[in-house]
């Protein structure tokens, strides 16, 4: 007898909850958020992004370097370097650290002259940029036009 009355008791507890359930829903539903795992150390994913570099000297000279493999985390400046590295290009930069980051002076024979208003500047994705070279972290993917030009304006 006792052993029926708490199989009636479960089935009786079963059956108010379905009808709660269905009177007032998400009541007795769980909710869980997703917890990202790292992955163990053997197992990291592709740690590199890749991306694109296009240098406007003005006068219709343009070069342009593409698919260039970099650690992730890597700035917009570490980009610039690489792609003027590995092409004999010459670069020339003062650091000035902290929120001022990288200033470039010449890339080639294109110096920044402030008394002819002529400076590199640099786009990301078509987008102006608005912070130093060295602090502007890329994305995978990320394309950056440096263009030798005069003021401010959309490339």
């Amino acid at each position: 007898m006792k052993n029926l009355i708490i199989a009636i008791s479960i089935v009786i507890a079963l059956a108010l909850g379905f009808v709660v359930g269905q009177q007032m829903p998400g009541f007795l539903t769980c909710q869980t958020e997703a917890v990202p795992v790292s992955a163990p150390a053997g197992d990291v994913a592709n740690t590199n992004i890749t991306a694109g570099i296009m240098l406007d000297f003005g006068e219709g000279d343009l070069k342009t370097f593409n698919n260039l493999e970099l650690a992730s985390g890597a700035s917009v400046f570490d980009l610039l370097a690489k792609a003027t590295g590995e092409n004999g290009i010459a670069l020339e930069y003062k650091d000035y650290g902290g929120d001022m980051g990288v200033f470039i002076e010449s890339i080639g024979e294109a110096k920044s002259d402030f008394e002819a208003d002529r400076y590199w500047q640099y786009w990301v994705n078509n987008e102006y940029a608005t912070i130093g070279s060295s602090l502007n972290e890329l994305k995978d993917g990320d394309i950056v036009l440096w263009k030798h030009t005069s003021g401010q304006f959309e490339n």
